[in-house]
């Protein structure tokens, strides 16, 4: 997608349909520390997040209980993008993006992306703080 098109994504969703997803996503639902959602972030670190996660991950049908939780997602995301990224709003960005979520509540869920681009995708990661 190009950037304009996740702005538009954005503007479709609205604010309190972003926040309802970081409400929903974060673990203590009785707490959301504002400067760790989604919804919080300056809208060019959102696109440059969601244009990251679009541009290295593939979908598969099911979600994978053998790809890179939301947590190790996070830290390749933070090693590409150069600034700093919470859980949530890893987790927030991949329900944007219309990914699974596996594991019900779990803090670290697996998603549906294919384990080739969640290698690629670590992979690029770490060549960029080399």
């Amino acid at each position: 997608m190009v950037t304009d098109d996740f702005g538009r994504v954005l503007d479709d969703l609205g604010t309190e349909t972003i926040k309802r997803f970081d409400l929903e996503e974060s673990v203590d639902r009785e707490c959301v520390d504002e400067c760790f959602t989604f919804h919080a972030m300056p809208r060019q670190k959102q696109l440059a997040v969601l244009r990251t996660l679009d541009d290295n991950l593939v979908k598969t049908k099911r979600v994978n209980y053998r790809s890179p939780s939301s947590y190790a997602l996070k830290h390749d995301l933070e090693r590409c993008v150069n600034f700093y990224v919470s859980n949530l709003q890893c987790k927030t960005a991949m329900r944007i993006l219309g990914y699974t979520r596996g594991g019900g509540t779990a803090l670290n869920p697996q998603f549906n992306i294919s384990m080739k681009s969640a290698r690629a995708f670590h992979d690029l990661s770490l060549a960029r703080v080399s």
